[in-house]
């Protein structure tokens, strides 16, 4: 069976600003660095831009499925990832 080795959360703060964080699932996933917590905002209906390059670039993340009362249920990155409903 497939395990995920990291999250993605995206996350709204108290200004309202849009944060996505890749979070380590396994300790082998801690030692490579990843992105760390990302300002993104939005770019259209279904997808997010981040605010500030990252490596040189503007990375897109795509809302895919879901509803207007859960959301999306996929970030799609360039692999799709499923999103916990309800968390």
């Amino acid at each position: 069976m497939f395990e995920y080795v990291v999250d993605v959360d995206v996350d709204v703060d108290a200004e309202g600003r849009a944060w996505l964080e890749t979070v380590p699932r396994t300790d082998e996933a801690k030692l490579i660095p990843g992105p760390g917590r990302l300002e993104v905002v939005r770019l259209h209906d279904d997808a997010l831009i981040t605010a500030a390059p990252h490596h040189g670039s503007h990375a897109v993340f795509a809302l895919i499925g879901g509803d207007d009362h859960h959301g999306a249920h996929f970030l799609h990155t360039s692999r799709a990832k499923t999103r916990e409903l309800g968390a």
